[in-house]
């Protein structure tokens, strides 16, 4: 980039992408698109407040990950913020650290590292951290494999009307000419 600036500027080296996180189809069932951990806190500190437990509202396994994704991220430093894209068919957490530095250890000690499922003891999820590059959408590709079934479905039934026309009368029916 100009100057020898890195994609996304100083504010793109706080913000670390974790892909294969956790497995999408797990976790598409009962639960929002994206969530936000500082949302969460926010309403869990209410909770404890007033004595209730809010963790109704969250799915086990979606807990579960934020509080992995968490602790294995406060190892590194500040976490300000967690975005957990729970639909995105590549298992996406998006970190945002305090500090640049930190963000960097995090990319350092958790790319190719293991995550849920009790880690290496049970066969883990190998993560692949990354920075985010400024641009990317995480919820743009949401259901491209729902998208991509139903195109998938639609040419099928094209081919199969174009290949199967015997209730078309004559002048109808497709010819082919060789």
């Amino acid at each position: 980039g100009e100057n020898g600036r890195i994609a996304g500027g100083a504010k793109g080296l706080r913000i670390v992408v974790l892909r294969n996180a956790f497995d999408p189809q797990e976790m598409r069932e009962g639960t929002p698109k994206a969530t936000n951990t500082e949302g969460h806190k926010r309403k869990r500190e209410d909770a404890e407040a007033t004595g209730q437990n809010d963790d109704d509202d969250d799915p086990p396994a979606l807990a579960g990950l934020e509080r992995e994704v968490h602790t294995r991220c406060s190892a590194c430093g500040e976490v300000e913020k967690i975005t957990v894209f729970t639909a995105h068919v590549e298992g996406v957490v998006v970190v945002k650290f305090a500090t640049p530095v930190v963000a960097s250890n995090c990319v350092v000690d958790l790319h190719g590292a293991l995550l849920g499922k009790d880690g290496a003891t049970d066969g883990g999820r190998a993560v692949y951290a990354t920075f985010w590059d400024g641009s990317t959408d995480f919820t743009a590709r949401v259901d491209a494999v729902k998208e991509a079934a139903k195109e998938k479905e639609r040419i099928d039934e094209f081919r199969d009307w174009l290949e199967y026309q015997e209730d078309l009368s004559e002048e109808l029916r497709l010819k082919v000419v060789r």
